[in-house]
């Protein structure tokens, strides 16, 4: 076993930055991920020689995992780690699908991509290259399908909230079929996982379940050949992800196809199994976060409780050099600005923000200590969404939050729909 390696706890480090640390080292090694399910539960420690006894182990499991592979910092490979190896076999069958292609069985069990002084194998990207091998797929395939499972890999790791991680340098998985850059890929993950939040809340996680809702109201509503496809696809037992599959389609473009028809009423989406639980579905207790930002005063513990009950994520960052910067890492879906803090200079970066095509339809109340007709129109000249005048109630501010950030997603999600009726779905 390697004697190099780096662990550490999700909640003082996101997946980005371990990603971007190995990426700025050119590392090679193995990343393996865990997200608690329970996050109550006791903390323990992650040993990656378990692995093998873990996958052929059923068992009730209690946490999700993933597993990233690097070569000189790009990844070469990624994969949940859910239950079972099983889990990957269904997997690579769904891609393998669209071209029509049966996975043989068993899986292969060699550990021969691996150096030898490690305990576990990678079955599914073994299967991949025995395929390739028997020219059963061409190259080009191969690389597809790689490039399917590393992307919704990073997809559902960049929506965790918590859990463990521990880098192993010097493990190589061989042969290399490609390598992708990790910030591109970063960058792009992220955007489509905002796009897919605008989804929220008739579609929450990939691995919902679609199933026709009154198969009669939808004979009588839609288009024969809508329906058929409909009955086919929305069985209550394919989730979004394996339809974006088996159907060579991006998740997002997938959600965007059935969202319509489940807020008609046509479809209801089912909650995952057990096993295919994932971070992308909140539970009760966790609704999706919608990060409402604050610049230059701290948020009051009595609204963050209020904002963190309702789904909200409050963060607050002091009005700084870098604090432009800083909202353009952060993303939130929601603005606060204090004229109290920076006067006048709070207008012009309103303007600035309303400029930039990331904030351009971000909600941004300005709060002023001075309510008055002059400070209203230089709040609406400068683009903003509505204007508060401090101090406020709580309840007051939340209800202001929630109305324009619901009007807000409903409108990015209308505009969308065009592009949902228009995909042809197999």
């Amino acid at each position: 076993m390697p004697e190099k390696s780096m662990q550490g706890n999700l909640n003082e480090i996101d997946i980005c930055s371990i990603l971007q640390l190995i990426e700025l080292g050119q590392r090679t090694g193995l990343l393996y991920i865990e997200a608690d399910l329970e996050p109550n539960s006791r903390q323990r420690s992650i040993n990656l020689r378990q692995y093998r006894l873990l996958i052929n182990t059923p068992r009730q499991i209690s946490h999700l995992s993933w597993l990233i592979f690097c070569d000189r910092g790009e990844i070469i490979y990624a994969t949940d780690f859910h239950g079972s190896v099983n889990s990957s076999h269904s997997r690579l069958d769904d891609y393998l699908r669209h071209y029509r292609v049966k996975l043989p069985s068993p899986i292969i069990q060699s550990a021969s991509t691996w150096q030898d002084d490690f305990p576990f194998n990678a079955p599914e990207y073994e299967n991949l290259w025995m395929l390739l091998n028997q020219d059963i797929i061409n190259t080009n395939q191969a690389r597809t399908i790689l490039t399917g499972l590393i992307r919704e890999t990073i997809f559902e790791l960049l929506d965790i909230r918590g859990g463990k991680f521990v880098f192993q340098e010097g493990i190589k998985l061989t042969p290399k079929l490609d390598a992708w850059e990790i910030t591109p890929l970063i960058q792009e993950m992220n955007q489509q996982l905002r796009n897919w939040q605008l989804l929220f809340p008739h579609i929450q996680s990939p691995q919902q379940l679609p199933q026709l809702r009154n198969p009669e109201r939808v004979r009588a509503s839609l288009p024969a050949n809508t329906v058929q496809k409909l009955q086919r696809w929305a069985d209550g037992k394919t989730s979004l992800r394996r339809l974006s599959r088996m159907l060579h389609r991006d998740i997002l473009v997938v959600g965007k196809a059935i969202y319509p028809y489940v807020q008609q009423g046509f479809v209801q989406l089912l909650p995952p199994s057990s096993y295919q639980l994932s971070a992308n579905f909140p539970s009760h207790h966790d609704q999706p976060s919608r990060r409402v930002l604050c610049l230059g005063e701290p948020i009051p513990e009595s609204l963050q409780s209020i904002l963190l009950a309702k789904g909200y994520q409050a963060i607050a960052i002091p009005n700084s050099s870098d604090s432009l910067l800083r909202l353009f890492d952060i993303q939130p879906n929601f603005i606060l600005l204090h004229v109290s803090v920076c006067d006048d200079k709070i207008y012009d970066l309103c303007g600035m923000l309303r400029y930039s095509q990331t904030f351009k339809f971000v909600p941004i109340i300005i709060l002023c200590p001075e309510d008055g007709y002059i400070n209203r129109v230089r709040a609406q000249s400068s683009g903003a969404t509505d204007f508060l005048s401090i101090p406020c109630q709580d309840s007051e501010l939340i209800m202001l939050i929630e109305k324009h950030l619901n009007h807000h997603v409903h409108n990015h999600v209308q505009q969308n729909q065009h592009l949902s009726i228009a995909v042809n779905i197999k």
